[in-house]
């Protein structure tokens, strides 16, 4: 009840601060811990909407994505299903012994699609897949570049920590 009463307090000053800051303060009056966050062009991103999906057909393939608040989002699926270094192109992979490839995609407005950029470089980390607490989960590091109309954008110090996800299940 306590930790209500502070967030409806945060709220009343939301006219003198910033929305990221109290999003932030209220996170961590709340003990939310933020799963999937990166650096768009230096900017922290946090997702709010989080989706993992473990897939087997066409191919075994994680579809991890995410939206923060301000509709950017992005999304990654890894062509593999084992922990590891994904590359974004097959002669990237094959150089470093490995055909563990990604499809990577940006964009800076959910609501417009014209804004949607594909990432021609960069790479995902799948550095653990397990179960806690009964739930299925995914865990790593990734980072994109990304080349549109209005320039290239960096997307840095990507992590996802810990982002559950429905083991599939067979007919």
């Amino acid at each position: 009840m306590q930790k209500l009463l502070i967030g409806l307090l945060l709220i009343l000053f939301a006219g003198s601060c910033g929305t990221d800051d109290i999003i932030d303060s209220a996170k961590d009056l709340l003990g939310v811990e933020d799963k999937f966050t990166a650096e768009i062009d230096g900017q922290k991103w946090a997702a709010e909407i989080r989706v993992v999906k473990k897939e087997s057909s066409p191919v075994n393939s994680f579809t991890i994505s995410g939206t923060s608040l301000d509709g950017r989002v992005i999304h990654m699926t890894t062509v593999g299903i084992e922990e590891g270094t994904y590359r974004i192109s097959l002669a990237e992979s094959i150089l470093n012994l490995s055909l563990k490839m990604f499809i990577g995609t940006y964009t800076p407005d959910v609501t417009d699609l014209s804004t949607l950029n594909k990432a021609t470089g960069g790479k995902v980390t799948i550095s653990e897949i397990g179960i806690k607490d009964g739930k299925h989960y995914i865990s790593g590091t990734f980072e994109l570049t990304i080349e549109s109309e209005a320039g290239t954008v960096e997307i840095t110090k990507g992590v996802f920590n810990e982002l559950e996800y429905k083991e599939e299940q067979k007919s």
